[in-house]
């Protein structure tokens, strides 16, 4: 017996909802986690400690150093001049991609696929 289309869009429809819901209470839980974490890093400090514990958890404050390009054109000029590619992470933009297929260009080292998708709006 073939569901009808339909019962399948119908389906699919309800658990985008149920996503949706949940989505936004993991969201919230996040929100709560990072607020709870601030309250606690905060209190570490004022207190002086590196780390402490509860009845369920023991925390310890770690601290790591991150980049943020303040200079694009530096930093490229860095990366070239000293040949630091390691300082990059490898992704390719997929709007630039399809913008060299559009105009007839090849990138050597890529290829393209067709993502399949659907797009579903709410009667």
């Amino acid at each position: 017996m073939t569901v009808k289309i339909g019962t399948l869009i119908d389906r699919l429809q309800r658990v985008s909802l149920q996503v949706k819901e949940l989505t936004a209470k993991v969201e919230k839980a996040k929100a709560d986690k990072e607020a709870a974490k601030k309250l606690v890093l905060d209190q570490l400090k004022s207190l002086g400690l590196e780390s402490a514990r509860g009845n369920l958890a023991t925390v310890t404050h770690t601290e790591t150093t991150i980049a943020e390009v303040v200079d694009r054109k530096k930093v490229w000029a860095y990366i070239q001049r000293n040949k630091a590619t390691d300082l990059l992470q490898f992704r390719v933009s997929n709007p630039a991609f399809r913008e060299r297929l559009d105009a007839g260009k090849k990138v050597p080292g890529l290829k393209s696929f067709v993502k399949h998708d659907l797009s579903v709006t709410k009667r």
